[in-house]
């Protein structure tokens, strides 16, 4: 990738994905692949107005999980990047979910469908059969979603091929498939902390540096002629 500035984005800014390459040393300032920028600054800002520890909101930010009591404290906030965030975080319960699913904002509701602990059922409601949707594609990345759904999901084209490459659960054929596509997607398979190791093999020698460099971190087999 020989761009300073990518960007991946569904409908409009609502997901987008950035990457900042700094040059020469390639390093990329990740922005975090489940929520446009604004929404972690926005968050960030309001809790610390609230007063809400430091250690609380990074773990927010950083999708780390949250404690029950750090969960129960931020879910008292009605500030829409906050349960956006706390809606994606894998320390929400089924019953904050189920509570979130009902919300007036979109925003929060993307949340929700990308998170492994909402019931199956509110992720059905939430799909759009046939239609490439931006709620489709936070649906694609979800890993709680059933390999027949993601396989129908991925037939139909209701997300970006970026989408289907961070989730966890996509099948290793499909994830196959993914490794003939062009670097953005190859680049998404490699933030996929499932994948195979013949998978894994073949992107730690991809063309692009940048998703080489990225599967360093993790592959537990070495690029050819290392």
């Amino acid at each position: 990738m020989n761009l300073k500035y990518i960007a991946i984005a569904g409908t409009g800014l609502s997901i987008l994905t950035a990457l900042v390459l700094t040059w020469p040393n390639w390093l990329p300032i990740w922005l975090p692949i489940n929520s446009p920028p604004l929404y972690e600054k926005d968050a960030r800002e309001y809790l610390q107005k609230k007063e809400v520890s430091s250690e609380v909101i990074r773990k927010l930010e950083e999708r780390k999980l949250l404690s029950e009591a750090e969960v129960l404290e931020l879910s008292k906030f009605k500030n829409v990047a906050v349960l956006h965030l706390l809606a994606s975080n894998p320390g929400a319960t089924e019953d904050l979910l189920r509570q979130l699913a009902d919300h007036r904002s979109k925003v929060v509701l993307w949340g929700v469908a990308s998170n492994k602990n909402t019931p199956l059922e509110i992720l059905l409601k939430f799909r759009t059969p046939g239609d490439y949707t931006t709620m489709n594609c936070y649906l694609a990345r979800n890993p709680g979603l059933p390999e027949p759904l993601i396989r129908e999901m991925y037939k139909q084209g209701e997300a970006s091929l970026f989408d289907f490459a961070l989730n966890e659960s996509l099948p290793a054929d499909l994830m196959e498939e993914l490794l003939s596509k062009d670097e953005t997607v190859r680049f998404g398979l490699s933030l996929n902390l499932k994948i195979p190791d013949h998978i894994c093999q073949a992107l730690a020698n991809d063309p692009d540096e940048l998703v080489r460099r990225n599967l360093r971190k993790k592959c537990p087999v070495q690029p050819a002629g290392k």
